[in-house]
């Protein structure tokens, strides 16, 4: 079964994370169709938005209530799911991809003209 198959199954999918660099486990889950309950750490508020219900790093209270919630309300919960699709549709690897080979083209093109800023200050376009 793939990771998608199996979270099909989830009730829900926790993240008490106190620091996160992306927060994959979270947008994977979105896009799975599994609500998701996270914590305002890291790069999650900005990573799940309104996709996720979010509480206080720490806060054990917080994350049971919402937890349960999510899996006592059908109404929130699909509520929930909704809004984390709609956020994960947002993140498409082959869109990033397709962006970072443009920042990539458009440095290595800058980098290549007279004047720029190639490693050799003699070739700033601020030298003297």
């Amino acid at each position: 079964r793939t990771r998608r198959t199996a979270q099909n199954g989830y009730s829900a999918c926790a993240c008490p994370s106190v620091y996160e660099g992306f927060g994959l486990p979270a947008g994977e889950a979105m896009g799975a169709g599994v609500p998701v309950v996270t914590t305002r750490a890291g790069s999650l508020p900005e990573v799940c938005r309104d996709g996720a219900d979010l509480v206080a790093v720490g806060d054990v209270d917080g994350l049971a209530s919402a937890l349960g919630r999510v899996v006592d309300d059908a109404t929130y919960r699909s509520d929930l799911i909704e809004r984390g699709r709609t956020v994960a549709a947002g993140y498409d690897w082959d869109v990033t991809a397709e962006h970072v080979a443009a920042l990539l083209r458009q440095v290595a093109g800058e980098r290549s003209r007279p004047g720029s800023r190639t490693g050799d200050p003699t070739t700033y376009d601020d030298a003297p």
